[in-house]
Order: C-alpha cells, then sequence, then structure tokens
C-alpha cells in the first residue's frame, strides 16, 4: 500500500501488476490526510488501516471491496489479525476489534490521550486469549481477545528528560510475545519484560528505540535510539 491509499498486488514470480485498488473515499475532499495505516492479511482478505479513518477488508485474489467501516480517528499502524478478530489502534490511543468477516466492532478500549507522539504507531500484538496494545503516551495494556477485559496495565513513561524527544513515552515499534513474556521497548529509554499472565514486571533495562524488539534464540536484539 502506498501513502496515495493505493494497494498493488503482483505475480511473485514475474513481478506483472495483477490488480491496484485505491481506498480513498470519494467523496474525502483532503486526501493529504491519507498517510499512514498499512495491511494485513488472513483467510483470503486484505485487511488495511487508513489515515482517513477507515478500515477496509479487500478480496486478496482480485481486489474487490468486502466491507468498509469508519472508525473514530485515523491510523498510523497496520491492523493485526487473530482468530477471527481485526485489532487496530487509532492515533487516539483507541483499540478496536471487528469481526474480520463483516467489519462488526465488537469491542473497544481507550487508552490515555497524548497530544505529541512520534510518526507511525505499533500494531497489537496477541497470542493465546490475549492481545497487547502499546499506546503513544507509554501505555501498554494486555486485554482478554474476546471481550476486551483488562488483564493487566503498565506505563513506561520516561526517567530522565535530558531532551524534547526522550519525554515522548511512545511505543512505537510493536511489543513481542515469547515464552509467556511481553517485550517492549518504548522511546523514552525503557526496556521492560512483562509476565503475559500476571503483568509483573520481570526485569528492565535503559534502552530506548523506536522500533520493536527482535526475539532469537535465548537473545534479544534491540537497535537503540542512539544508533
Amino acid at each position: 500500500m502506498d501513502v496515495e491509499g493505493t494497494i498493488r498486488a503482483f505475480d511473485v514470480k514475474s513481478g506483472r501488476r495483477i490488480w491496484s485498488i485505491t481506498l480513498a473515499a470519494k467523496n474525502k475532499e483532503d486526501e493529504d490526510d491519507m498517510s499512514g495505516g498499512g495491511i494485513a492479511y488472513a483467510t483470503g482478505r486484505l485487511i488495511a488501516t487508513t489515515g482517513f479513518a477507515e478500515i477496509i477488508a479487500v478480496n486478496a485474489s482480485d481486489g474487490s471491496e468486502i466491507w468498509r467501516r469508519n472508525l473514530s480517528g485515523p491510523m498510523r499502524a497496520a491492523p493485526t489479525v487473530f482468530k477471527g478478530r481485526v485489532f487496530a489502534v487509532t492515533i487516539a490511543n483507541e483499540l478496536y476489534a471487528l469481526d474480520v468477516r463483516d467489519g462488526r466492532e465488537l469491542w473497544s478500549h481507550v487508552g490515555i490521550t497524548e497530544s505529541a507522539g512520534l510518526l507511525g504507531g505499533a500494531s497489537p500484538t496477541a497470542d493465546g486469549s490475549v492481545v497487547i496494545a502499546s499506546y503513544s503516551s507509554g501505555e501498554i495494556v494486555a486485554l482478554r481477545t474476546e471481550n476486551g477485559r483488562v488483564v493487566w496495565s503498565d506505563t513506561l513513561s520516561a526517567l530522565r528528560r535530558s531532551d524534547p524527544v526522550s519525554t515522548l513515552a511512545h511505543i512505537k515499534g510493536h511489543p513481542v510475545i515469547d515464552r509467556n513474556r511481553v517485550i517492549a521497548v518504548a522511546n523514552s529509554g525503557r526496556t521492560v519484560s512483562i509476565d503475559l499472565r500476571t503483568g509483573t514486571r520481570l526485569w528492565e533495562r535503559p534502552i530506548g528505540s523506536a522500533f520493536g524488539p527482535w526475539v532469537a534464540g535465548e537473545f534479544i536484539f534491540v537497535l537503540s535510539n542512539s544508533g
């Protein structure tokens, strides 16, 4: 999906374009608001979040639109599809759970509103019966996938405020779930490991990043803000 909201499908062997579809609403007056969003795939469907506060499902084989829903605000991160549900986060720190079949809203969760943040955002992370939402406020929340009930929450606010950028607690890179631990990195200079079941913080390191962690075997790799 490009910056103008057009999705293009290509043949993996030849590179030939198979189909394309423009997601921008036909009655949209200001197309400059399109920036952001992303796509996810599940059960033959592409689910796209957009910067004009819409989430759209299209047929992956021919690009035909299946359903389209308006949310409360623009989205800067791709959605997550898990167990028949679509999870998407708006720039106002609202998590929506929709039915992947028809886009029906199942539940929603509202985090702390943050007036400033980094460009972009983190896709929700899901495992088992829990979905992890991380917000530009530095909040990280575990919720039940079936009903949105909060299991636990934590906040990765800045410890030291050496410059204006470091005061932003934005968790821009999506958290990773590995062996019943949630690994999350905030721009504020905090990398934490949290017990998925209880929300207990197992350890913390003074490392900040605008990117998510990568877990491989017994190691966690993080590209820090200092390079």
